[in-house]
């Protein structure tokens, strides 16, 4: 995704529905349902709008997901726990 890459995966219980929109940035499919896999995988080979659409709306996790952005967020919290601020 951080690639601009139209991802497909399996909506297993963790990990793939944290960053994957279903229809925004990528498709989520049933969990091992590997027809229902094969089907969305076919359908952006096929549609090159949707597959381009989705791989912009992909290049944004790396903005949120971003090390450094995370980083001052941790950074922040701990400051304000130390300070008090947060209890």
């Amino acid at each position: 995704m951080g690639y601009g890459c139209a991802c497909v995966a399996f909506d297993c219980l963790t990990g793939p529905s944290e960053i994957i929109n279903n229809n925004e940035n990528g498709i989520l499919v049933k969990n091992g349902n590997v027809d229902e896999l094969s089907k969305a995988i076919r359908s952006l080979i096929d549609d090159e709008n949707k597959r381009d659409l989705l791989a912009q709306n992909a290049l944004k996790i790396s903005e949120i997901l971003d090390v450094k952005k995370i980083a001052d967020e941790w950074e922040t919290m701990i400051y304000s726990v130390i300070n008090n601020e947060g209890m």
